[in-house]
């Protein structure tokens, strides 16, 4: 959760998000390297739809910030334009 937070602080939350659909490859990845647990061809296949939907989704997220599609652009940035002052007068 600590390593959650600086990440935070670091990239955008929509950039950080996507890195939760990895934690079960590399699961996996450590369980086999550790555990000597026995990867099978669908946990293989799974791993690299994985992969390639992540490579995906970055990649898409990176035309539509260069395009500047507003209606389609998948960034949740906190920047946002401060309220008005109220005028008295």
């Amino acid at each position: 959760m600590v390593l959650w937070a600086i990440v935070l602080t670091r990239i955008d939350v929509s950039q950080a998000s996507v890195s939760i659909y990895l934690l079960p490859f590399f699961g996996v990845l450590l369980s086999a390297l550790t555990l000597h647990e026995r990867i099978t061809l669908t946990m293989v296949v799974g791993g690299l739809v994985t992969l390639a939907g992540t490579m995906f989704d970055d990649g898409l997220r990176r035309v539509l910030e260069l395009v500047s599609c507003p209606t389609l652009s998948f960034t949740m940035s906190a920047r946002r334009e401060p309220p008005h002052p109220a005028r008295s007068g």
